[in-house]
């Protein structure tokens, strides 16, 4: 048995603030847009997958998911990097860094899509900055946050004469 701890009333020192570093529920709550598919595997690689997933205590597929999502990303070039989410009349480009230059570019991806309805969606604490990143590239469209809750339409600027 461990010896008991006995408390003092001792100045502690100089006290620091340390900044909230973690993810808003909202950025935890964020679903990635998934697509089923049927596809046949070597028994090899999936009882490998089942194994490794077992020791994380974690489902197999997100791995093998997760794994073909690092390799799809690491094949694009930055030049040429598409869209996060595209369907006939959306264009949507997700933005994490909450940089300036993150959001410009991405607003801009937003702007060379072609289509309709554009949204950028970013963790609610970069939400102005990110509107403000649509309005520079003369973008309309949606700011949202991660999980999707919040929400702010971004109008094209009107010419002034």
């Amino acid at each position: 048995m461990s010896a008991k701890i006995k408390y003092t009333d001792e100045d502690l020192g100089e006290f620091q603030v340390i900044p909230d570093f973690l993810p808003s529920p909202e950025e935890l709550a964020f679903k990635e847009e998934t697509v089923k598919v049927t596809i046949a595997l070597s028994k090899g690689s999936v009882e490998y997958f089942k194994r490794e997933a077992k020791k994380h205590k974690t489902q197999y597929q997100k791995m093998i998911r997760r794994l073909l999502d690092v390799y799809a990303s690491s094949q694009q070039q930055p030049p040429t990097r598409r869209l996060d989410a595209v369907t006939k009349r959306t264009a949507t480009e997700v933005e994490r860094s909450g940089s300036s230059a993150g959001l410009a570019k991405a607003a801009r991806r937003l702007r060379d899509s072609g289509k309709s309805q554009k949204v950028l969606q970013v963790p609610q604490t970069d939400m102005a900055k990110a509107a403000g990143a649509m309005r520079k590239a003369g973008v309309s469209g949606t700011v949202k946050n991660m999980s999707g809750t919040k929400r702010q339409s971004i109008s094209k600027p009107t010419k002034r004469r």
